[in-house]
This record gives C-alpha cells, structure tokens and sequence, in this order.
C-alpha cells in the first residue's frame, strides 16, 4: 500500500528514522534521504554494519556515525522478517552444505531442493533459479560453504564475471572453473530480484494484451525495475491512465498463485 502512494520511498523511511525531521529528496536535509536510500537497498541484501557504514561514506563523507547506526537499527526493528530470510537462509545452506543427498527446504515462499551438485530454487512463478557444479569448500573464515558456477568444467575459464563487480567472492577451484561462493544474501537476493522479475513481466503483459486504446496510453519500453508508457498529455488521460496502472501493477497475478 505504501508503494501506491505518490510519496517518495526513501523520504518515506526516512520518516521512520528520524520522526518528526522534514526531508526532502533535493533539499532540506537531503542526506537523510541519501542514507534511507542506501539502507533500503543495501540492508534487505544481507549487508552488515560496517559495510552498511562504508558505503555511507563513500557517497557522504561527513554522514554522522549516529545517523548511520541509526538507520541501521532502525532497519533491523522494522523488517523483522526480512532479517529472518537471512537466518533462515544461512541454516537451509549449513544444510545443504553438510548434505549432498536430496535436501528440501522452504524459504520466502520458494521451494528448495539440493540435487547431487546443483541446488534449485522453484520460484513462486514456477520457473527454477539453478546454482550447478556445486563444491564445498572454507571460505575466508575457516567455515565450510557451497560454491556454484554457471559453467562446467570444459568452459573457457575467461567467462566468469570478476567478483570486483559482483560483490561476492569468487575463487578458482582445481578443475580450472571459477566459483562464486553462496551466502545467504546471495540466495535471499537471487529470490527477490527474480520474483521481481516475474511481477513485472506479468504487469507489462497485462498492460499490453489490456485495452489502452480508449485511454491513448501504450508501453514504450521496460528498464530492469520499470515499465515506461506514454499517454496524451492532458489531465484526463493521466487519470485514467493512472487508475489502469493502479489496478494492473497492484493485482496478484493468477500466474503467480503462491503470492
């Protein structure tokens, strides 16, 4: 419901954090909103404080410590479920780490399945997100965890993606493959941005097979997080167009019953 308001996201929590203080996204007090922004797209991946902190800094050098630790518990309190997906991920991986049978779990309404050396996550879509040629190996702390790659042992070693711009580590194993090692923010990340993918593949479905003609809107194009359109340039066609907008992009899809 808060996502179908006209109000900014990040002024929104920002709210939240520091009650009663105004906040604007290109005035008054403008860096609030900055750290509110980095707290909600960095936090729900699993990121720590520290790293929360450093990445504060590295777009506002003089954001206070207090303001960081702020945001950062405040998070914490707020989405308590969201910091339990990351609990529940990491115990369905020791699983599946200490496991090479069949192992079955549920998490964030997908269901999880360790196959010999692949893992599948059946989405709520239906479609299965596939992390193969698993490994165990320690990572930079002495504890035991999965490793997966998109490529089989005979693939040119040159095809992996640099971890530099990944954010996660990668390392390369005696069969010459690189692996990327699976964190529970990696699954829990992995679920959230395809299931997100699904939403809005069904919204601009929706809005294409949807009789728009009558209102003059059509879909331009889509980004990753967007569907961009266009309408006539009247108040009257924005307001319908808002309102098939309103009722298409808040609807559970029938192709994704589990939601």
């Amino acid at each position: 419901a808060r996502l179908r308001t006209p109000e900014d996201i990040y002024v929104w929590y920002s709210g939240i954090v520091w009650p009663g203080t105004i906040v604007e996204k290109s005035g008054v007090n403008a860096h609030l909103r900055a750290i509110s922004k980095e707290a909600m797209l960095s936090l729900g991946f699993g990121v720590g404080g520290p790293t929360f902190a450093e990445r504060v800094w590295a777009q506002l050098p003089t954001a206070t410590e207090t303001d960081i630790a702020r945001a950062f518990e405040t998070y914490r309190s707020r989405f308590p479920a969201i910091m339990g997906a990351h609990y529940e991920a990491s115990i369905i991986l020791s699983t599946a780490t200490a496991m090479t049978d069949t192992v079955s779990a549920r998490l964030m309404m997908c269901d999880i399945v360790r196959r010999g050396d692949t893992l599948l996550v059946v989405l709520p879509s239906g479609r299965t997100v596939y992390y193969r040629n698993l490994q165990t190996s320690e990572d930079d702390y002495c504890e035991r965890s999965l490793w997966y790659s998109g490529h089989t042992p005979t693939s040119p070693p040159g095809g992996s993606v640099p971890s530099v711009e990944r954010h996660i580590k990668e390392r390369r194993f005696d069969d010459g493959v690189v692996r990327y090692k699976l964190a529970p923010h990696t699954l829990v990340q992995n679920i959230v941005q395809a299931t997100a993918r699904d939403l809005i593949v069904h919204m601009q479905a929706r809005l294409i097979d949807a009789d728009l003609a009558a209102i003059d809107f059509s879909v331009a194009f889509s980004v990753h997080d967007a569907l961009v359109g266009e309408c006539a340039a009247t108040d009257a066609a924005w307001a319908d167009t808002q309102a098939v907008l309103e009722q298409v992009m808040g609807e559970v899809p029938e192709s994704i019953p589990a939601l």
